[in-house]
């Protein structure tokens, strides 16, 4: 059987082959031929073709299988989620609404977007010669929509004076940009009649469903600034944290705890081996984007990543708005 490099490693870790199995370096591939040898065992097979389709009959059953470690999502779930994040969430998420004003105001990223879209509304924003929105307004969106639940000192902290100051200000600029909601000149920065349409309300369920899958593509854009810090599995592995979540809603899981679910997980990992790598792969791969869609309540900046300990719970919204198709 012929296993091309892109393809879903066999042995179901949910990585393409290329970065598993086919790498070169130790893995699971030993096990997965005996286990194919001893399926194999007391069969005959008129030709390749009928051998062919048998390995790709057995592929397909493994890597659609739910396994334990990944809550019961299977291999081939989890390679969709790695490397098509947009396609993962049209087979894994179903969000409802409706999502009134009040609501949207609790949802950071949907904030942070309608605040956008209506400053565009009123005409397009001037951009620097580097294509970045200009520093006013970067201090105005921020002080009207991120960091909401930090005290006024922290905020005047870390009031960036430059898009490319705040993280959370990259990220909601793109998501809009992706979404098809806005698009840049060199010098300008306009709405879209997409943009216009979907922050019409009075339901902005919408507008979310536009910016969920946004978020997850911009987490796997491995060449975006957004993500110059972020371990890979983190940005890669987003929509299977938020599935976590929602296995442990009354009790809530510690960052030790996610982080600890991610080793089981992706064992192979070699970014494990610093001690604070596991707590940064919980913040990014899964409570960053979490809060950002107000699928867990917004904290204080200065206790996020902190104390490693506390119970991280979903919010009202996630399951007003979240259902999973598995």
């Amino acid at each position: 059987m012929k296993i091309g490099r892109n393809d879903p490693c066999p042995c179901g870790s949910g990585k393409k082959y290329k970065k598993c199995c086919g790498s070169g370096k130790p893995n699971l591939a030993t096990a997965e031929i005996k286990r194919m040898e001893a399926l194999m065992e007391g069969k005959s097979f008129g030709s390749e073709e009928e051998l062919q389709a048998f390995f790709d009959a057995e592929m397909r059953k493994k890597n659609e299988t739910g396994i334990e470690t990944f809550f019961g999502l299977s291999p081939h779930d989890m390679y969709l989620i790695q490397h098509e994040p947009g396609k993962a969430f049209d087979n894994l998420v179903d969000l409802r609404g409706p999502i009134g004003e009040a609501e949207a105001t609790r949802i950071p990223l949907l904030r942070q977007t309608l605040y956008l879209l209506n400053a565009l509304k009123d005409g397009p924003l001037d951009l620097t010669q580097t294509g970045a929105l200009k520093p006013a307004f970067v201090a105005a969106w921020f002080d009207a929509a991120f960091s909401l639940g930090d005290t006024a000192e922290v905020r005047a902290a870390i009031r960036p004076r430059r898009e490319s100051a705040n993280y959370d200000v990259i990220g909601a600029r793109n998501c809009c940009e992706r979404a098809g909601l806005v698009t840049a000149t060199r010098s300008r920065l306009y709405i879209t009649k997409k943009g216009v349409k979907a922050s019409s309300g009075p339901d902005y369920l919408d507008l979310y469903r536009e910016l969920f899958p946004a978020l997850l593509e911009l987490y796997a854009d491995d060449d975006h600034e957004f993500n110059a810090m972020n371990p890979w599995l983190a940005g890669h592995s987003v929509l299977f944290g938020l599935y976590v979540l929602g296995k442990n809603r009354s009790m809530g899981f510690s960052y030790d705890e996610i982080a600890e679910i991610y080793k089981k997980a992706f064992p192979e990992e070699k970014e494990y081996s610093d001690s604070i790598y596991p707590l940064i792969f919980a913040y990014f791969g899964c409570i960053h984007p979490a809060t950002s869609l107000g699928l867990v309540d917004e904290q204080p900046f200065s206790i996020s990543i902190s104390q490693s300990d506390r119970k991280i719970k979903t919010s009202a919204f996630y399951d007003v708005l979240v259902r999973w198709k598995k």
